[in-house]
């Protein structure tokens, strides 16, 4: 019935990334089935790797239906996901990170699963204090050192029209970005630097 279609067929991996916790993973494995067992609600079967240190690859796998998916972080060779985590931002193990890299690292795992402080469907302690300051972006990414981590703050202030600051720990390399939608396809954005580096650009998508 075209006012409520049923979708069947596949979709196969061509190329594509997973960006986490500020670290790029490359999918290897992607695959979307519909079928008639349960209407508009596709098994996947996807996993995305990234190249850790010690040799080890740290891989994200997303199985199951759709609307309830699995997500395990796994490696080859096999280790706890902890050590794996630990190794994907800050190429050591779990037991030789500083007690702030430690709740990093329980932060990025409590995200990838959904679960704790952290996670969740309403976002955990980012979502909440998210939603009291009134925005529709809040995200605090600490790094390994001081320097590295940083705040993004964002929001929507009219129609399509989308303003973000960043800055970093130590009050350098801060930025202003202003993106407006032209259609759900076509946007375009300004960028300014705190040096006073400005950039230009318009951008293209299409969602499948």
């Amino acid at each position: 019935d075209a006012r409520e279609p049923l979708i069947l067929g596949s979709v196969g991996l061509r190329r594509g990334y997973l960006d986490f916790s500020g670290r790029r993973f490359t999918f290897a494995k992607g695959e979307v089935d519909f079928d008639k067992l349960s209407r508009n609600n596709p098994t996947v079967d996807m996993r995305a790797e990234y190249a850790a240190a010690n040799n080890v690859t740290a891989a994200i796998a997303i199985t199951g239906r759709a609307k309830s998916p699995s997500i395990a972080l796994t490696s080859t060779p096999p280790l706890p996901t902890n050590d794996v985590m630990a190794l994907v931002l800050f190429g050591k193990a779990a037991t030789d990170l500083t007690a702030l890299q430690s709740l990093q690292v329980a932060a990025a795992l409590a995200q990838l699963s959904g679960a704790g402080p952290f996670g969740g469907s309403n976002g955990g302690i980012s979502g909440l204090a998210r939603r009291t300051l009134g925005l529709d972006l809040l995200s605090v990414d600490i790094g390994a050192n001081a320097g590295e981590s940083k705040l993004e703050i964002g929001k929507y202030v009219a129609q399509g029209l989308f303003i973000s600051a960043t800055q970093d720990a130590q009050g350098k390399n801060g930025s202003v970005r202003v993106q407006y939608e032209i259609t759900p396809s076509i946007s375009v954005e300004t960028q300014l630097q705190q040096d006073g580096a400005q950039t230009a650009s318009a951008n293209w998508k299409h969602d499948f």
